[in-house]
């Protein structure tokens, strides 16, 4: 197996920490982009530290990729819920438990990751959880 280069961006230090100035700011342009869905729109996701250390924890995991998403609701004013699925990645940037952008691959082993879905979900949404905002 040949030895990765130097700039692999798939490190488990990869991301920046940014200011609450700048992480205002991005929050803000989202916002604003979304203004006249003030009160519908999601703006963030909680998921409890245990679930995203247990992503942390697969085998092989050097860090999380985040996967925008949306769920169907039927007879709601809302067609869509805007979701994250969250999922553990390997040194070579690849989805643990496989891409979920692609169809799964019925004769692939289930045991990949937490709870054997390898797939974190259901976190919880702001709006409606939105303590202090």
């Amino acid at each position: 197996m040949s030895e990765k280069s130097s700039n692999n961006p798939f490190t488990p230090d990869a991301g920046t920490f940014i200011s609450h100035k700048d992480a205002h700011e991005l929050v803000k342009n989202y916002m604003d982009q979304n203004a006249n869905q003030k009160h519908t729109v999601t703006r963030a996701i909680f998921y409890g530290a245990d679930k995203v250390r247990a992503l942390l924890d697969t085998p092989g995991a050097v860090g999380i990729r985040v996967y925008y998403g949306l769920h169907p609701n039927p007879g709601i004013g809302q067609p869509y819920s805007k979701k994250m699925v969250l999922v553990a990645v390997d040194k070579d940037g690849y989805d643990i438990p496989g891409n979920p952008s692609k169809a799964p691959d019925p004769n692939a082993s289930l045991a990949k990751g937490p709870d054997k879905g390898g797939y974190l979900d259901d976190g919880v949404p702001c709006p409606d959880q939105c303590p202090g905002q």
